[in-house]
């Protein structure tokens, strides 16, 4: 490793990202958080299906956030399993939290199975080289070296972490388990680089600069009046 990656690690902080999925008969509840999210889902599900859905914002950059999270509400109705994935979102997005949608494919899938603890840690957060493993209870499930956000060694080498074609890759795999982790590591190193932000920096979230059709608070006509949660943030070593 060249003197300019070790000064790039010096400076740029690590992101961790801990989802911990609890099961029970007929129910599930999933948390995810990190620096700057902490989201739940709490499921409810017999005979196949899931009869009840509740998603809250424990924690939350932007004020919108809770109602993004409420949007999970939708999902009452839909086949408990791996397939499930975000399938009952739909086309329209504008009431749903991106990263709630993600939580929930996760909590579905795992509907009469084991709890399960996983870990990402991305490191650096940002920068032109990073590593990026996920832990599933402790073990090492996946791993990736980045280069300028291209996926370097294994079967998705050569693929940009945010491309259509590395999601569609990830869906084309045959073990559940494995589409599973490709989509938590995709999710961790895709906000991996606003982890170096300080959103206590801007008053409302369209100042960020960033618009995103997919997320709820990110949307032109909600980013503008979404003012900014002071004081959510929580440092990586204070969480994990």
């Amino acid at each position: 490793m060249g003197q300019n990656a070790l000064v790039t690690r010096a400076r740029i902080p690590d992101y961790a990202r801990r989802i911990d999925v609890r099961t029970s008969p007929g129910r599930v509840v999933a948390e995810m958080e990190d620096y700057v999210h902490h989201f739940r889902v709490e499921l409810e599900h017999a005979d196949g299906v899931v009869t009840r859905a509740v998603g809250s914002g424990v924690r939350v950059p932007w004020a919108t956030c809770p109602i993004g999270a409420a949007g999970v509400a939708r999902l009452a109705g839909a086949k408990v399993g791996p397939d499930t994935g975000d399938t009952w979102v739909g086309s329209d997005r504008t009431d749903q939290c991106t990263h709630v949608i993600d939580l929930a494919a996760v909590a579905v899938a795992h509907a009469d199975r084991p709890s399960v603890g996983y870990l990402a840690r991305v490191s650096p957060a940002g920068g032109p080289q990073r590593h990026a493993v996920l832990l599933a209870d402790g073990q090492p499930v996946l791993e990736w070296e980045l280069e300028d956000d291209v996926v370097t060694e294994g079967p998705f080498a050569g693929l940009r972490v945010r491309s259509r074609e590395l999601k569609q890759r990830m869906r084309e795999l045959p073990d559940p388990d494995q589409r599973e982790h490709v989509a938590i590591l995709r999710r961790a190193c895709h906000i991996a680089p606003s982890r170096v932000v300080d959103l206590d920096d801007y008053e409302v979230a369209n100042q960020i600069g960033i618009i995103d059709s997919s997320c709820h608070t990110l949307q032109p006509t909600i980013a503008s009046t979404s003012r900014r949660v002071r004081g959510s943030a929580r440092p990586t070593e204070e969480i994990f």
